[in-house]
């Protein structure tokens, strides 16, 4: 008799076990079908889809080289998503076709927010092309924009029309190649430099990165695009405040040694 009850103690152990293991099972079940759930129905729920997309730089500021059209195909691409769904990817063929993006990342806020923030491509010059119309530059002659106004190129042309490039009058010689760009860039500030002495420059001949600028009063200045254009200037202020000191008249000045060559008239 002491036996019988004592597997009977033994069955309704196991009985009470089972029991137990069954509901932790269960407890464990339920919440994993219920992300399954969450993950598959949700994402259709109108809740997660963005109802608000804004746009700023890397700073936090307002976009100023985006165009709006640019801005308005991206936020129509966006709002077709749901919070779970929206990747970099979704809207990059939207973002690459503008030139003035440098990259993009985006900041999403559950449930239904996002911000698109662009880091972007600053410019730096119109230049006039051989076809008369103008393409905005970056600062490492990355073309951004062909095509601009005649206002915006006539600001610089003065700059670039003096320019010869092995020979080829600009603006005859490629645009499309970098060096040309950058020739064309370097000239001009050049001239921000020599303005501030009074000195225009007539003409500027270019052969193999060694650039001969003729000033209006024949003067010859010589530079080398294959060294610093930085260094050269402060070598041509320095020269320039013991020229006027002295009331030096000179013919010619070479600015691609360290100690510039200068030949008196």
């Amino acid at each position: 008799m002491e036996v019988l009850e004592k597997e009977e103690k033994i069955k309704r152990f196991y009985r009470r076990l089972s029991g137990l293991r069954l509901l932790n099972l269960v407890k464990l079940v339920i919440p994993l079908l219920m992300i399954v759930i969450l993950v598959t129905f949700y994402p259709k729920l109108e809740i997660t889809k963005f109802k608000e997309v804004s746009f700023s730089n890397e700073k936090g500021e307002k976009l100023v080289y985006i165009s709006t059209t640019t801005q308005a195909d991206i936020k129509k691409k966006i709002l077709k998503y749901s919070y779970f769904e929206l990747a970099k990817e979704t809207v990059l063929s939207e973002v690459g076709k503008d030139p003035f993006l440098e990259s993009f990342w985006l900041e999403k806020t559950f449930p239904n927010r996002v911000k698109v923030v662009i880091l972007e491509r600053r410019p730096a010059f119109m230049i006039e092309s051989i076809d008369n119309k103008c393409a905005l530059l970056d600062e490492r002659a990355f073309t951004l924009r062909d095509g601009g106004t005649k206002e915006e190129c006539d600001s610089i042309k003065a700059g670039y029309s003096i320019i010869e490039v092995d020979a080829l009058p600009y603006p005859n010689f490629s645009v499309n190649t970098q060096s040309s760009f950058l020739y064309a860039l370097s000239i001009n500030e050049i001239k921000k430099v020599f303005d501030e002495y009074g000195l225009a420059i007539k003409s500027a001949v270019v052969k193999d990165g060694v650039c001969t600028l003729t000033l209006e009063t024949d003067q010859k200045i010589v530079v080398s695009f294959n060294q610093s254009l930085n260094e050269q200037m402060a070598r041509f202020v320095v020269v320039m405040e013991e020229v006027r000191n002295k009331n030096i008249v000179f013919s010619l000045l070479d600015l691609r040694y360290k100690r510039p060559v200068i030949r008196i008239k």
